[in-house]
């Protein structure tokens, strides 16, 4: 009776060390997937700034280009002119 009740203590606790040493992997992949995750979203944040950035850069140039193309409309060019020869 005692062989049996030491047998089963036996294998309760391997299970119970198996148990923790799962729990111990599964904390340490948690933690390595919170780490993956936060890194993933400080990346994403700065792809954004920069897009947003891009972005009001681009809006810049066009309102430039189109300032530009406006004064050319208005403003007389020289290329349009013949040269007068007596």
């Amino acid at each position: 009776m005692l062989s049996k009740t030491q047998k089963e203590l036996a294998k309760a606790q391997e299970a119970c060390n198996k148990l923790q040493r799962d729990l111990r992997e599964n904390v340490a992949q948690k933690e390595d997937q919170e780490e993956r995750i936060t890194t993933l979203e400080k990346r994403y944040l700065n792809a954004q700034r920069e897009s947003t950035s891009l972005h009001d850069l681009n809006e810049k140039l066009e309102q430039e280009l189109q300032h530009k193309a406006a004064q050319l409309k208005v403003s007389p060019t020289t290329c349009d002119r013949s040269p007068t020869h007596p």
